[in-house]
């Protein structure tokens, strides 16, 4: 807190801080894990904001001084380290406090977004941080990271039960990714809307766009993420029992059969609901 009010205009800090074990490497240098979780922490501060880390909030929660607290910011994947952190802003009634959404990953000075930020704290089963992650990164996306962005929010909001506002947000990624032709990006929300067809008793339909899915991620040679495996066996297993395997398969077959283009084309002619909808298949 004493370096963030030190006046050093027009420069702002941004600082991070962890604690961990470190190795003295000279007499100048030290090296350690330690050492790169904190600069990765420090990369999602912005200018005059102090980032915690998990263990180091857990050490300092219960010392600080007058006038100081700390606001939870959520659990956050760090660039090329493959566990999670929690973040924490540590705040004074003396300092700014308030900040846009954290930076995710820096590029030539350009803010890059990372669309699967609230899947880390969507696997951790945390849906508040994971839903207020994916508003932020869904205000910051454009172009076809807007595509994964919408759709991760569709998954937060589908795991929510909230199927109005997952359709709406699936259907964008639908639209956008169609139209620039992000077509590698589209997989997840062709699942999106099978879930949710799914769920409201369109069992044929579910299937038609799990199929189209499955050969879109065949195209592109892209697989689903791991933490979304068990609920796709499951809606698997239900349409099979809800439909019976021939009927299903029938269905299946109906969508893997289509390319990408097409499969959009098809989810496009929404006309009234889904059990209305005349299937065409290619000629």
């Amino acid at each position: 807190m004493a370096l963030q009010s030190t006046p050093l205009a027009p420069l702002r800090l941004r600082v991070g801080v962890h604690t961990g074990e470190v190795q003295l490497r000279d007499e100048a240098n030290y090296m350690s894990r330690t050492i790169n979780r904190t600069a990765r922490l420090r990369d999602l501060a912005h200018g005059g904001k102090t980032a915690l880390s998990g263990v180091t909030c857990e050490m300092v929660a219960e010392r600080l001084p007058d006038g100081a607290w700390v606001r939870e910011l959520g659990t956050h994947p760090l660039r090329d380290l493959p566990r999670p952190e929690r973040v924490v802003q540590l705040c004074h009634a003396d300092l700014c406090n308030d900040f846009p959404p954290l930076r995710f990953a820096i590029d030539g000075g350009n803010v890059m977004i990372y669309p699967f930020l609230p899947l880390a704290s969507l696997a951790l089963g945390d849906l508040t941080t994971a839903r207020r992650q994916a508003d932020d990164v869904v205000a910051l996306a454009k172009g076809i990271s807007l595509v994964e962005a919408v759709t991760c929010r569709a998954r937060v909001e589908i795991a929510q039960g909230d199927l109005e506002k997952a359709s709406i947000d699936a259907r964008e990624a639908r639209d956008v990714g169609a139209d620039s032709h992000g077509y590698v990006t589209i997989r997840d929300a062709f699942e999106c809307l099978a879930h949710i067809a799914g769920e409201e008793g369109s069992h044929r339909e579910a299937a038609r766009l799990l199929g189209a899915a499955d050969a879109a991620r065949r195209q592109t040679g892209i697989t689903r993420f791991k933490i979304f495996d068990a609920d796709h066996e499951l809606l698997l297993l239900a349409l099979r029992d809800c439909l019976g395997e021939s009927n299903f398969q029938a269905a299946w077959d109906e969508g893997t059969a289509l390319t990408i283009e097409e499969s959009i084309a098809y989810v496009r002619r929404d006309a009234g609901n889904a059990n209305g909808r005349q299937w065409v298949g290619r000629r």
